[in-house]
């Protein structure tokens, strides 16, 4: 089996051991156990978003670095809005 074949194998091993615990944690805990995920979720997203822009400022894109910085402070500061509306969305 070739390298990149099996690091895809593995990969999609990680990828469904992931989902299968999840799963449990969903079982487990209910819907309040999805609503803290996405805050979490929401709140990673944000800062990473904002990590991206000052590294994008440093590399002298200060237009994309302050418009990522804004968006990641957004998604932070208004996260049950932003859940809320993701929530909305899949129930249509």
């Amino acid at each position: 089996m070739s390298k990149s074949r099996r690091k895809i194998s593995t990969s999609v091993a990680v990828y469904a051991l992931l989902l299968i615990v999840l799963g449990i944690l969903f079982l487990i805990g209910g819907t309040g156990t999805a609503t803290h995920l996405m805050e979490i979720l929401v709140t990673v997203m944000g800062v990473a978003l904002i990590v991206w822009g000052v590294l994008s400022i440093a590399h002298k894109d200060v237009t994309a670095g302050i418009i990522q910085i804004l968006v990641g402070v957004l998604l932070i500061v208004f996260s049950w809005t932003v859940i809320w509306i993701a929530y909305i969305m899949t129930n249509q």
